[in-house]
């Protein structure tokens, strides 16, 4: 089976899934990782606030160079 038909399968099938009500995906996981995500930010404020007008790439620097990983980052180290 080539590669584009199982994404087009998984597709229809997840499609066909919603439209018959089945609840997709875990409503506590998805809050927990939205809550992570916001105190991730949250504590991100006082560094990014003052370099906020930079370029991305300047502040991936900075924040690099401070040590701070992603939280992806964070998890395969």
């Amino acid at each position: 089976m080539t590669k584009s038909k199982t994404k087009r399968m998984t597709k229809d099938a997840l499609r066909a899934a919603k439209a018959r009500g089945v609840i997709l995906g875990n409503a506590k996981q998805a809050e927990a990782n939205r809550n992570g995500a916001d105190a991730f930010a949250e504590s991100l404020r006082p560094i990014v606030a003052p370099i906020i007008n930079l370029t991305s790439r300047r502040i991936a620097k900075v924040l690099d160079d401070r040590g701070i990983n992603t939280p992806l980052a964070r998890q395969s180290n």
